[in-house]
C-alpha cells in the first residue's frame, strides 16, 4: 500500500448541494468499546461516516464495527452513492497484532465485495508509531485498505466532502468540518 496523501481542496469557498437523503439516522451514534478502546460511528451526515477510534481497540470491538458497517455499504450501493470514510485516529493506540490481522482481513473481503464505495479512508493521525502500523495494515491487507493520511479533522472533512462532490454524490449540508464534533455518548 502506499500511504496516500490527498491535495487539500478548500471546499469552503464552493457552493454545497443539499444531500438527497432524508434523516433516518440513528439519533445515538454507534459506540463499540472494550476497556482497553472504543470506535465511535457517526453516520448522521451519510454518506459521510465520521470515526473515532480511541485507545486500543480488541478484536471484538474491531468485528463488531466492520459487521455494523455492512447496512451502511448495502445503504449506499442501493442508492448509488460513495461514502466518504473519516477516521479519526488521534487519541488511538497501537492495535495488538491479532486486531491488525483481523482489520487487514475485514478490509480485503469489504473491497472485494464493494470496490467502488470505499476509496480511500481519510485517517487523522498525528503519532508516527501508529502511522507505521497504519502503512503496515495496508501491506497485510494487499493494498485493499487504502488510506490518506490528514493532519486535523478539519482537513481530513474538507476531503471528503470534496471527494462526495467529484464523484457526483451528496453532500451533506448540515456537516461543516470547522464546527464538526463528535456526538456524546453515554
Amino acid at each position: 500500500m502506499n500511504w496516500l496523501c490527498e491535495p487539500l481542496v478548500n471546499v469552503a469557498m464552493r457552493p454545497v448541494r443539499a444531500s438527497a437523503f432524508p434523516a433516518t439516522v440513528p439519533a445515538v451514534p454507534a459506540l463499540f468499546s472494550s476497556s482497553e478502546g472504543s470506535i465511535l460511528m457517526d453516520e448522521q451526515h451519510f454518506p459521510m461516516v465520521l470515526q473515532r477510534w480511541e485507545g486500543a481497540a480488541t478484536v471484538e470491538v474491531v468485528r463488531d464495527h466492520f459487521d455494523y458497517s455492512m447496512p451502511l455499504l448495502e445503504r449506499a450501493r442501493r442508492e448509488n452513492v460513495a461514502i466518504s470514510v473519516v477516521l479519526d485516529a488521534t487519541n488511538g493506540a497501537r492495535p495488538t497484532s491479532v486486531v491488525r490481522k483481523v482489520i487487514a482481513e475485514r478490509a480485503d473481503a469489504l473491497a472485494a465485495q464493494w470496490p467502488e464505495l470505499l476509496r480511500p479512508t481519510r485517517v487523522v493521525i498525528q503519532s508516527a508509531p501508529l502511522r507505521g502500523v497504519i502503512t503496515a495494515l495496508g501491506w497485510l491487507s494487499r493494498g485493499a485498505l487504502q488510506l490518506a493520511s490528514y493532519p486535523s479533522r478539519v482537513s481530513a472533512i474538507r476531503a471528503g466532502i470534496a471527494h462526495l462532490e467529484a464523484v457526483g454524490s451528496p453532500v451533506p449540508e448540515a456537516l461543516d468540518p470547522n464546527t464538526y464534533e463528535f456526538p456524546a455518548v453515554d
